[in-house]
């Protein structure tokens, strides 16, 4: 499930806020075929309220990642130094997440934006994290046949540069829909 880390008007680290890890991925042969399977698997962890988040492990494969990137934008470079631990105040249309939505269904991820535009997913510094949420998207994705435009920030850009960028082609964007979401997947 997705949880709210930050709402427009608070401040957000450039960080990670889910621990992700690849444990050894499982092949199969038989003849002339093979199968791989990759497994994500997520860290039971305690959230602020004092409950727990159970471990989670989710199987994919290379297929479902491919789509996962099929169509995601990266970020542009930019001049600055992109550092973790970077803050940023939120600005209006803006919502930090952590977690990994699988259970959400398009109408859940709406009633936490709150209309707002775009989501950052904080996976900064963990690539299995990023994998992981790009899994989630893609989910979202074939179950609401639906296709939210994704940026990817690259290492090369920072925190705020990259929030910059999404506002910037979000208002180009042809005629956006009402609950149109747009990610950041840090």
């Amino acid at each position: 499930m997705w949880k709210v880390e930050a709402s427009p008007g608070e401040s957000i680290a450039l960080s990670c806020a889910g621990t992700a890890a690849w444990p050894n991925p499982l092949v199969g042969e038989l003849g002339d075929s093979f199968v791989v399977s990759i497994r994500v698997k997520t860290a039971n962890s305690c959230n602020s309220d004092g409950s727990t988040t159970p471990i989670i492990i989710r199987r994919t494969g290379y297929n479902e990642l491919a789509e996962a990137l099929w169509r995601t934008q990266k970020s542009n470079p930019c001049q600055h130094q992109p550092r973790l631990g970077e803050k940023v105040v939120l600005e209006p249309g803006i919502m930090a997440f952590s977690g990994f939505g699988d259970d959400d269904n398009r109408e859940t991820i709406v009633r936490l934006m709150e209309e707002r535009d775009i989501a950052i997913l904080l996976t900064a510094g963990n690539t299995t994290a990023r994998w992981r949420a790009l899994i989630s998207i893609q989910g979202q994705r074939r179950r609401d046949c639906s296709y939210p435009p994704v940026m990817i920030r690259g290492r090369d850009c920072c925190f705020a540069c990259v929030i910059e960028q999404t506002c910037i082609i979000r208002q180009n964007w042809q005629q956006p829909l009402p609950g149109d979401i747009w990610y950041i997947v840090l």
